[in-house]
C-alpha cells in the first residue's frame, strides 16, 4: 500500500503517519500546540496564582556616587519627548548614579 499524500487525503494521511511515523506526527502535534496555546496559559497561571517574575536588574549593585554631566542612561531616552526641559533635568538627575570608585581587580584566576 502507497502513503497517502496529504493535500488529497490529510485525515488519512495523518492516520497513516501516526502509524508508520509517529516520532514525526506526535513531533508536529506536540509543536502545534506551542503557538495554539500562547493566548490561553497565561490567564490560567494567573487565576491560579502563579505570578510573573521580578525583572532582572540592570544596575551595578553596591554604592552610588553621582555621575557626570554627560552621561544618560538609555532608560531615560524613551521618555525625552514626553517630558519638558525642567522636568528632564530632574529625572536625569535623580536616576543617574555609578558605582563609586574603581572596580576591584580579581586575582587567583591566572591561567598560566
Amino acid at each position: 500500500m502507497s502513503s497517502p499524500l496529504f493535500w488529497s487525503q490529510p485525515l488519512k494521511y495523518c492516520a497513516w503517519a501516526a502509524r508508520e511515523r509517529p516520532a514525526y506526527f506526535w513531533s508536529v502535534v506536540v509543536g502545534a500546540t506551542g503557538p495554539a496555546l500562547m493566548p490561553i496559559v497565561p490567564p490560567i497561571r494567573h487565576m491560579l496564582g502563579d505570578v510573573d517574575p521580578a525583572p532582572v536588574p540592570v544596575t551595578y549593585p553596591g554604592t552610588f556616587a553621582k555621575a557626570s554631566e554627560s552621561a544618560t542612561p538609555r532608560h531615560l531616552w524613551g521618555r525625552i519627548q514626553d517630558m519638558g526641559e525642567r522636568a528632564l533635568a530632574e529625572a536625569i538627575e535623580d536616576e543617574r548614579e555609578f558605582p563609586a570608585g574603581p572596580r576591584k581587580q580579581v586575582t587567583g584566576y591566572d591561567d598560566k
